[in-house]
């Protein structure tokens, strides 16, 4: 969001419990509710250009054996209401943060994250990526699926790495991927494709 506002778009955040949410702008515009609910969802794409999605299926923590928080299908659920919502306003455009793993993209994971997907309850986040993806390359749109690797807190501005078939690097840090979804929104090389992001 960001470096959303940064660049001069306007933004519109659909948010759960706006007096929690602690940014402000002048070209934000804050739409109480929940991705959960298809009329939310309408109310917050209605005069928008493009979706961006970095929805992740909660857990109880980040640890790989945590036990899921609510439905399983959480990332198919607002997909597909996102994609309802954007064929009823006419929007073609839209970005989704996965993962690295999710599809075909699991043969290029790291060693260890194939074995914690296979043994872990990290099987079903990684599912339910997949299965959402899979909506947004079935639909008509001019769909991105953004799959970085390990994600870090870094700060720092590194070389970033965009790939398709390549063994990608190990960590990236959420700033860079959120500059590159960014970078994206208007980049046509990008549209019906899912390039896996990892730091140089």
């Amino acid at each position: 969001m960001k470096f959303a506002l940064e660049r001069g778009y306007g933004v519109v955040a659909l948010v759960r419990k706006p007096a929690e949410f602690g940014h402000r702008h002048k070209n934000l515009k804050i739409i109480e509710g929940t991705p959960y609910n298809p009329e939310d969802v309408l109310k917050a794409i209605k005069g928008c250009d493009t979706v961006i999605s970095t929805l992740n299926n909660p857990r109880k923590s980040d640890l790989p054996w945590a036990a899921q928080i609510g439905p399983t299908d959480v990332l198919q659920r607002t997909t597909a209401n996102a994609l309802a919502a954007m064929k009823a306003q006419g929007v073609q455009r839209i970005i989704r943060q996965s993962t690295i793993g999710a599809g075909e993209s699991m043969a290029l994971a790291p060693g260890l994250t194939r074995f914690m997907v296979r043994h872990t309850n990290l099987k079903i986040v990684f599912s339910d990526h997949t299965k959402a993806d899979r909506l947004l390359a079935a639909s008509d749109t001019q769909w991105t699926s953004v799959r970085p690797v390990a994600l870090t807190n870094s700060t720092k501005d590194k070389p970033v790495t965009v790939d398709y078939t390549a063994k990608p690097g190990m960590f990236v840090s959420r700033r860079n991927v959120a500059r590159f979804i960014v970078d994206c929104i208007e980049d046509p090389d990008y549209f019906q494709k899912a390039p896996i992001l990892s730091e140089k």
